[in-house]
C-alpha cells in the first residue's frame, strides 16, 4: 500500500514539475501584438490568472498562481489598467 501511494505521489509531482517547466520556459505565442486588461480592486489572484490566460498572457492559469505564491508576490498586484505584449510567456 506504501508503495502504491508513494508512486502516485511521484507520479504527481513529476507531472506538476513538467507543467510548470513548460509554462515558465517557453512564451505563451511568437506575437508581439499588444494587448489591454484591467484588475480591479478586491479581485483574487485566481481571477487575475483566469483574466490573464483567457486574454493569452500566460500559457497556464494554474502555473501562473504557483509562481506568484512561490515568489510570495501576490500582495503586490494593484488595480489598474495594464498593456502588455502576448510574447510574455
Amino acid at each position: 500500500m506504501k508503495k502504491v501511494i508513494l508512486s502516485l505521489a511521484l507520479i504527481l509531482l513529476v507531472y506538476a514539475g513538467a507543467r510548470l517547466y513548460l509554462s515558465w520556459t517557453r512564451p505563451n505565442s511568437n506575437s508581439v501584438t499588444r494587448v489591454s486588461f484591467e484588475i480591479q480592486r478586491g479581485v483574487s489572484l485566481k481571477q487575475i490568472s483566469e483574466t490573464l490566460y483567457d486574454k493569452e498572457l500566460v500559457r497556464d492559469a494554474w502555473a501562473f498562481q504557483t509562481f506568484v505564491r512561490w515568489k510570495r508576490i501576490s500582495q503586490t498586484f494593484q488595480a489598474g489598467e495594464y498593456i502588455d505584449r502576448k510574447s510574455v510567456g
